[in-house]
């Protein structure tokens, strides 16, 4: 199961409005009213039987529509609605493969950072 893809087709179904859903970073820019999926280092704990318990950490940008630099409020804004909606509506991968953990979200230089982690058992 590639969780990333995952990530990005929930985000489909939540978000249908929503312009782009990329995973590879762009060099120049990012398409206005879009999410980058970035995932971070995973961690993983053995445990009886040939099992793992593997921690998912993940990262999703998202970039609100543009504004004048005068009205970077708007942008600032924009942010916290669409954290405040993926909060709210953000809490299992397609069909309830797996559970959104630990959610929590930040507004920095224009692009809301929300971060989570995803924990599955491996059978080895």
């Amino acid at each position: 199961m590639d969780l990333t893809v995952n990530v990005g087709e929930t985000l489909k179904k939540l978000f249908p409005d929503i312009k782009q859903i990329r995973r590879n970073q762009l060099e120049q820019g990012h398409e206005p009213h879009s999410f980058y999926i970035r995932r971070g280092r995973i961690q993983a704990q053995r445990e009886l039987m040939n099992r793992q318990m593997r921690v998912y950490p993940f990262i999703l940008h998202y970039f609100p529509n543009r504004f004048p630099e005068n009205e970077t409020d708007k942008s600032e804004t924009e942010c916290e609605i669409m954290g405040e909606r993926l909060m709210a509506n953000f809490h299992y991968l397609n069909d309830h493969k797996a559970r959104i953990l630990n959610p929590y979200y930040e507004v920095h230089d224009g692009v809301l950072l929300f971060y989570f982690h995803i924990r599955i058992r491996v059978t080895l």
